[in-house]
């Protein structure tokens, strides 16, 4: 298939590297190993040591690199790897959290590996030394769950970051291949004109595309969990091998990984923003092969904003990209804004000057990129019309999966001790599937007026004046059911609004509405068992102010 970059998976990844090499690997591995075991000064001693070996396989390793053929499946990218995690680790003592991604040019390494790496990277087309990007991928043992090279341990924590990280970049490899050959299927149907009911096999195409997308996005969000790996460590970005290259924003870049840039690239979302301009930059400095995937893709992307912009599922596709980014640029935020030592490395320094222009400085230019994404899609629906209402949406918003964590609530009041957490959660969920931004606002309005007037209530099974102090609040009770009554069918029109008007599909309606009458059920129950248990507690205790939720664009 054109465009391949790599076989996924990559079970033979090493098996690709001529039998030359194995000295060097072997090598590699064992230096990996001192990492764990001895301090810095004692691995710049061994290292020390080595260095002549290493040195004495540097001609036949230089013949083996030689002899690789140009368009062998991942033998360059492999082959980089190793010599990348042997000078990270020369340079660094350890392998780097993400962050020392240098010009190998500027580096003061020994020849052994100064010559390879540099011999390599004009293989591939890169002007850097390999990445960890390239790494992790080349060295995750997905069998094994593990990797082939020791990781970073000296950071606390940065163990199981890494890991979690290796794990996602594997899945968003594997993912992201049948997503980049989808969109050379689709390309090579725009050539070909002898297709009939050509405009029917294109919208199918761009179908496809849409739901081998959402595959992608939906990896980034899932892995953004703390089931997989605290938020604390891990933010929602890819790297390029190139780096971040996003200028004066630092880790959180995600705006230019492949995916991504794919899809700006074959539904021409262009703009004037820096984030753009900085995107397409970045191009520079990715391999060869991405940068003739991405030309590919401009080339055949005239014919298809001129012959089928008018389909609903291109217009669905470009709302996909949208709603990516409104994602990305909430979590990258929170990334910037995390301590020194995450995922980041030593980038996070909000608590200074340079750190809160750095925040500042990503959420303005995302929101420019965001703005340019938004008025492309008035663009279409102004010349060609909104999809049809009947339309399954829930694909176009596929980034932001949220169904899975909108199970049906018990509605024990133990489950609700107060009930923001599960408000919070429906109130995002609505907000990442539905596009109607003032329907949302006034839903957000309800819900959160609604919480905030049952705040003042916490579940105290143990408290013993738990019945005075209800029957003291019964007269206020009654004075506030009628208001809640309000909120309550405020919140309910407001999201019958959302399903009447065709913006779900029935099984994500229904399964939002069974949440949200469980949440007014709880949060509306008075009179249940529960609420003899019920009492007030100062204002020192209550659950912090929930703000109301407007979405902003």
């Amino acid at each position: 298939m054109a465009y391949q970059f790599m076989k996924w998976p990559p079970t033979s990844r090493f098996d690709l590297i001529p039998t030359a090499l194995q000295p060097y690997i072997d090598l590699a591995d064992e230096a990996t190993t001192w990492l764990n075991f001895f301090s810095p000064a004692e691995v710049e001693e061994r290292y020390e040591q080595y260095i002549d070996k290493l040195n004495g396989l540097l001609d036949s390793t230089m013949d083996a690199i030689a002899s690789l053929e140009p368009d062998s499946d991942g033998a360059f990218e492999a082959t980089l790897a190793l010599f990348t995690v042997a000078v990270h680790q020369y340079r660094w003592k350890h392998v780097p959290v993400l962050q020392e991604t240098r010009d190998i040019k500027s580096m003061t390494v020994p020849p052994c590996f100064k010559v390879p790496l540099l011999h390599l990277t004009g293989k591939v087309g890169l002007p850097f030394a390999g990445s960890v990007y390239a790494l992790v991928v080349c060295n995750y043992d997905a069998a094994s769950d593990g990797s082939r090279f020791m990781f970073n341990s000296i950071l606390p924590g940065v163990m199981q970051t890494e890991k979690g990280w290796t794990k996602m970049l594997w899945t968003f490899e594997q993912k992201s291949a049948p997503f980049l050959e989808q969109l050379v299927e689709l390309c090579t149907a725009l050539d070909d004109d002898s297709i009939p009911d050509k405009e029917k096999v294109i919208a199918e195409h761009l179908a496809m595309t849409k739901r081998l997308a959402a595959s992608v996005f939906r990896t980034l969000h899932e892995f953004d969990s703390k089931k997989i790996i605290s938020s604390k460590y891990f933010a929602l970005y890819i790297e390029g091998p190139h780096g971040w290259g996003i200028d004066g924003i630092g880790g959180a870049s995600g705006a230019q990984m492949l995916p991504v840039t794919s899809l700006d690239a074959i539904l021409s979302i262009k703009g004037e923003s820096m984030m753009y301009r900085e995107t397409i930059r970045s191009r520079s400095a990715m391999t060869t092969k991405m940068r003739d995937y991405l030309s590919f893709l401009d080339t055949h992307a005239p014919k298809l904003r001129e012959h089928y912009a008018h389909l609903p599922e291109f217009v669905e596709l470009v709302r996909m990209v949208y709603n990516f980014r409104l994602g990305h640029r909430k979590i990258g935020i929170r990334y910037l804004a995390s301590s020194e030592g995450t995922a980041g490395g030593k980038i996070q320094l909000t608590e200074t000057r340079d750190g809160h222009e750095m925040v500042d400085k990503f959420e303005r230019e995302m929101g420019a990129r965001i703005k340019e994404n938004h008025d492309y899609i008035d663009q279409l629906i102004e010349l060609y019309g909104p999809p049809p209402e009947d339309m399954n949406r829930l694909g176009r918003n596929a980034s932001m999966p949220v169904l899975n964590s909108l199970e049906l609530p018990e509605l024990r009041h133990t489950r609700f001790k107060h009930t923001s957490d599960v408000a919070l959660n429906l109130i995002g969920g609505v907000m990442s599937l539905i596009p109607s931004v003032s329907t949302i606002s006034e839903m957000g309005r309800s819900l959160s007026s609604l919480i905030r007037s049952r705040s003042s209530t916490v579940v105290a099974r143990d408290d013993t004046s738990a019945e005075e102090s209800m029957t003291e609040s019964d007269s206020e009770q009654e004075d506030v059911v009628p208001k809640q009554n309000d909120l309550v069918e405020n919140a309910r029109v407001a999201f019958s609004k959302l399903i009447i008007g065709g913006n779900l599909d029935s099984a994500a309606a229904q399964k939002l509405m069974q949440s949200y009458e469980a949440l007014l059920q709880a949060a509306t129950n008075h009179k249940t068992p529960a609420t003899k248990y019920t009492h007030k507690i100062d204002k020192t205790e209550r659950v912090p102010e929930i703000p109301t939720i407007v979405l902003e664009l």
